[in-house]
């Protein structure tokens, strides 16, 4: 039997969702309409947060994951923890896997949201990356990756990538093998080590064994319609 879960004392609070159209609205700003919006993931897969700046460092937002994201607000128990939610991959997801590694992603969670610009402007969304496969998995085949397309799915149109003044390496994509700190959480020299947090030892309040500091995805939009 698994051990009994600590309620996070920072109460960041999940909440279950399958409302496209609602997840869309949280994430786009002034200025930007949701005119359509789908998902493609299994229901314990997406969600929203709210408080959670002491743990994300963002304050909410959309929750996607290839697991459940109940465990998101747990204390660090397990560092394997693991919800198989035999859901498919998905091809644009998959061009972005490393070579030499596996082919195919799985249980993949994505949101598409059709959206117009009422005047030519900046997109801008801040986001986090974590996982459960951190750090063992650093530098393997197994690599938990995350994409933010517009206007078009090849890898070319990905603006989810590394930057901000933490970054040592950036413009990469965002995945175990572009962010951390080394198989043990203390290569300070592996790519992009300033813009991870370790959790290995359970000091942020989540089921996450690492994550990320917000990055932001940015792009320039013309008025009219766009798709992400």
């Amino acid at each position: 039997p698994e051990p009994t879960r600590v309620a996070p004392p920072v109460g960041m609070t999940i909440a279950r969702t399958f409302n496209a159209q609602a997840l869309a609205e949280c994430l786009l700003g002034t200025g930007l309409t949701v005119t359509g919006a789908t998902l493609t993931a299994a229901p314990a897969a997406v969600g929203a947060f709210t408080t959670g700046l002491d743990v994300l460092r963002l304050d909410a937002g959309v929750v996607l994951s290839t697991g459940d994201i109940d465990s998101l607000a747990r204390t660090n128990l397990f560092q394997d923890m693991s919800t198989d939610n035999l859901a498919p991959g998905d091809a644009s997801l998959d061009a972005l896997l490393d070579p030499g590694g596996l082919t195919t992603t799985f249980d993949a969670a994505v949101l598409t949201i059709d959206f117009t610009a009422a005047a030519p402007g900046t997109l801008n969304l801040s986001y986090v990356f974590g996982s459960d496969e951190y750090n063992e998995f650093v530098d393997g085949q197994f690599n938990d990756l995350f994409a933010i397309f517009l206007d078009g799915t090849a890898v070319a149109n990905n603006i989810a990538l590394t930057g901000g003044t933490c970054a040592t390496s950036p413009g990469l994509k965002i995945a175990i093998n572009s962010v951390n700190c080394g198989i043990d959480g203390t290569n300070t020299g592996a790519p992009n080590c300033n813009c991870f947090r370790d959790n290995a030892g359970a000091t942020i309040e989540t089921e996450l064994d690492g994550l990320t500091d917000p990055f932001v995805a940015s792009a320039p939009l013309t008025a009219g319609a766009h798709q992400l």
